[in-house]
């Protein structure tokens, strides 16, 4: 059964959750994606699901189409420069 938001090509809302046997869920409990061949064999293996589960959550609020235009590692590299201006920042004790 299709929901109307899949006709329209938005994604369910986060956050998402993998619930094992290769079912992706979203925020209104809604079934994202089944990975499984028809002998019932996990197509997706638990790392993987829950890798997109952590990314997509990690992505909530980012429009598609910025992702999208991103360059591969572009997310990496932010985290990263956020690290280290992290870490060269003084610490303060109380």
């Amino acid at each position: 059964m299709m929901r109307a938001k899949e006709a329209k090509m938005s994604h369910g809302p986060e956050p998402w959750s993998y619930e094992g046997r290769g079912t992706l869920v979203d925020a209104d409990d809604e079934s994202i994606t089944y990975f499984t061949h028809e002998w019932g064999e996990d197509v997706l293996s638990d790392a993987d699901a829950e890798r997109i589960v952590a990314c997509v959550n990690a992505c909530a609020g980012i429009p598609t189409e910025a992702l999208a235009a991103m360059p591969t590692g572009g997310l990496k590299t932010k985290w990263l420069n956020r690290k280290k201006r992290d870490a060269s920042r003084p610490t303060t004790t109380t």
